[in-house]
């Protein structure tokens, strides 16, 4: 069994799931009450910066924030597509392309904090696996399916199935995170930090 030190501990601590976990279903409720229209009205409503913070559970909130307002956003597109009002999807597919935008450019800050912060663990494992998915993009999906989780529950009791399938997805991927979090603390594991290379032609 691998002993962590003061500072492994609580780099461990602040990157687990029991962390990242506790604010998300205040957040994703505050998000939904505050029916923002735009993405500066998401921020202001709910006064949320819009760049990169030095601490992780703030980055990882961040993530959760941009993908479900993305969320939302191809909500209405469905709808609209459904009533064949074409040029309102047209509209909306150009601010999916900017929230895509957005949504690289957190995963990269998540990429780029937690290089930062393992590297010191990682830079001596020499014969440490390299994981073939980066914290960041994992973190992404892991955003995406607590969203599934919190709507499906929300849908009431006809979605009762895809809501427990969907959570035991979500205990899936939390555990993947956990390991890769302990393993890299640990210098067992190990990635490569390559910079999101997908353009969407928007900005944060």
């Amino acid at each position: 069994m691998t002993r962590f030190n003061r500072a492994q501990r609580d780099l461990i601590d602040s990157a687990s799931s029991s962390t990242l976990l506790k604010p998300w279903p205040r957040e994703i409720q505050a998000f939904d009450r505050a029916a923002p229209k735009t993405w500066g009205d998401a921020c202001t409503n709910l006064k949320w910066p819009v760049k990169a913070g030095p601490d992780f559970t703030f980055n990882a909130l961040a993530l959760l924030r941009v993908n479900h307002w993305q969320w939302h956003l191809e909500d209405a597109s469905r709808k609209a597509s459904a009533t064949r009002r074409w040029a309102a999807v047209g509209h909306i597919k150009a601010k999916i392309d900017l929230s895509n935008a957005r949504r690289t450019a957190w995963v990269t800050d998540v990429d780029a904090l937690l290089f930062r912060l393992f590297q010191p663990y990682m830079d001596g494992a020499e014969d440490a696996d390299i994981n073939s998915e980066s914290p960041g993009t994992l973190l992404d999906r892991l955003t995406v399916q607590e969203l599934k989780v919190n709507h499906l529950w929300r849908a009431g009791k006809g979605a009762r199935p895809l809501f427990h399938a969907a959570a035991e997805q979500a205990l899936d991927l939390w555990s993947r995170w956990d390991s890769l979090i302990l393993n890299m603390a640990a210098g067992k594991r190990k990635f490569v930090f390559h910079p999101a290379l997908k353009f969407y032609g928007g900005k944060r």
